[in-house]
């Protein structure tokens, strides 16, 4: 459905992988200091930007 209303948020899905857990970490850092919210649902990482 396209519209001409501009998004002012959006909900993303989205698998990242990481080369360990500290990887992993710092991906979510760089993430959150970009202002995205991360959610966190089992092994899944969920991230939307405010």
């Amino acid at each position: 459905m396209m519209t001409d209303m501009p998004v002012k948020s959006a909900d993303l899905g989205i698998t990242i992988e990481a080369r360990d857990a500290a990887h992993g970490l710092e991906i979510r850092k760089t993430l959150t200091a970009a202002g995205f919210v991360i959610r966190s649902h089992a092994q899944s990482v969920r991230a939307t930007h405010s």
